[in-house]
């Protein structure tokens, strides 16, 4: 609950910058000596690229929203989805689906 909870403030934070994730993933994810989560990752795109430029990288299935893998553009709900998918990769410590 912590490291998702972590994970959470990390996307809030880029998302009020107005970036977008995409590559949220569990093995992304890094707990210090001091128990800061980090995120290993730079964001892959900005929402003020166009829609259609967003699709440059398509991550990996496990962890992709619906509208990815459809290649119907990336945006936040995108990066819910991934968190979502991490939860039950903690949870059951294998990748979802």
């Amino acid at each position: 609950a912590y490291v998702l909870a972590e994970l959470l403030k990390a996307l809030q934070y880029l998302h009020s910058l107005g970036y977008i994730q995409v590559h949220v993933r569990a093995d992304r994810l890094a707990v210090t000596a001091d128990g800061r989560v980090k995120l290993l990752a730079p964001p892959e795109t900005h929402v003020g690229v166009p829609p259609a430029r967003r699709m440059a990288a398509v991550p990996r299935t496990y962890w992709t929203a619906p509208e990815t893998a459809t290649r119907q553009g990336l945006d936040q709900a995108s990066d819910m989805w991934s968190v979502g998918c991490v939860a039950l990769e903690l949870a059951e410590l294998v990748p979802p689906y």
